[in-house]
């Protein structure tokens, strides 16, 4: 199958489909490795140039903490593509045995993944990349390099707290899902109330939008605690 029109860019709705794989969730866990941002970001991998949801409510703050791909595991990043930028492959679209050719091309759709790797988003260099493309596009000004360096140490304690707290709960070490989302809260209103003390009011609702003055919204309880993968 050719490349097609899709999300804004031309890519293959037959990977995407496969990346959303096995209940379009795209391997997403949800409150644990990322959010609805980070489903839908995976799923708009495949197109050229790439999309991502970067304009949605609250993407910054859920960037903060899982990035831009979300947290392993994320295996359909290489799976639903073809090894080696094969042109004429089998795409494995379904949990069952469905499978249909679709031709790629391997100087567009068949991306090298070093840049989206999911275990790369810890890396300080990266973060700071991504941050500064983040700034770019919502504050004219941008900010000093003490508040930037500022904010990049703010976001990497969130994140590093916020794998410990995953840790301890997979460990048996924090009794439940709802202390686990507590202290989730609190970690992000943490980190809310530092950004803001140290970029101000203005550069803060800029960059991090209404909703990053109501950090704790950014996970819905009910369906965490369900359990469920997406909102």
């Amino acid at each position: 199958m050719a490349a097609q029109k899709f999300a804004g860019g031309d890519g293959s709705p037959i990977i995407a489909d496969c990346i959303a794989q096995p209940d379009r969730g795209a391997e997403i866990d949800y409150g644990f490795t990322g959010v609805c941002h980070q489903t839908a970001n995976r799923i708009l991998h495949p197109t050229d140039p790439r999309q991502r949801v970067s304009t949605a409510r609250g993407y910054v703050l859920s960037w903060g903490l899982y990035g831009h791909y979300g947290l392993d595991p994320w295996n359909g990043e290489v799976a639903c593509y073809a090894p080696g930028g094969a042109t004429l492959t089998q795409t494995k679209v379904s949990a069952g045995t469905d499978t249909r050719d679709t031709r790629q091309s391997s100087s567009s759709l068949v991306h090298s993944h070093s840049d989206t790797r999911v275990g790369a988003m810890t890396d300080r260099t990266a973060l700071s990349e991504e941050l500064s493309e983040l700034i770019e596009t919502r504050l004219r000004d941008g900010l000093s390099n003490e508040q930037f360096n500022g904010l990049v140490d703010a976001i990497d304690r969130m994140r590093r707290s916020q794998r410990e707290l995953a840790r301890e709960l997979a460990a048996g070490d924090l009794p439940g899902r709802e202390l686990y989302l507590v202290r989730l809260n609190t970690l992000l209103r943490k980190f809310a109330d530092e950004a803001l003390a140290l970029i101000g009011d203005r550069s803060f609702r800029a960059i991090f939008g209404d909703a990053g003055f109501q950090p704790e919204q950014m996970i819905d309880r009910k369906a965490f605690l369900q359990g469920n993968r997406v909102r």
